[in-house]
């Protein structure tokens, strides 16, 4: 487990990560939900998905010492709050919505999750 300090390398390294993936998968992303309101098969696929994604950021969210994290939050809480915000979802609404450039949107959820997860005096 990395020490409370490292909680800003780990949400830097999940904000990256996030956008490397958005970058090579964005598309892919936005066919697959659309074409799971219209087939039952990809929509389990896509529920799929998406379960994957929280497994992952639960066990990165889990790494952090539990002293890191916001007061009141959990390491479940947290990693909820990690899936969500970097997202599907929300790459297509700032990325091809708003118009945000990769590097802007890699800060908005780097920024976002350390003010959203991480204890006040690491921020």
């Amino acid at each position: 487990m990395p020490p409370p300090g490292d909680a800003r390398t780990l949400i830097a390294d999940l904000a990256a990560l996030h956008r490397r993936i958005g970058e090579r998968a964005a598309v892919g992303w936005q066919l697959y939900r659309d074409a799971a309101a219209a087939d039952p098969d990809v929509a389990a696929d896509w529920l799929e998905n998406q379960r994957l994604r929280r497994v992952t950021y639960g066990r990165l969210i889990s790494r952090l010492p539990l002293e890191a994290l916001r007061p009141g939050l959990t390491h479940e809480s947290a990693a909820d709050t990690a899936w969500a915000l970097a997202s599907p979802e929300c790459w297509d609404l700032l990325i091809r919505r708003r118009g945000y450039s990769p590097q802007t949107y890699q800060a908005w959820v780097e920024d976002t999750l350390a003010a959203a997860l991480l204890h006040p005096s690491l921020l």
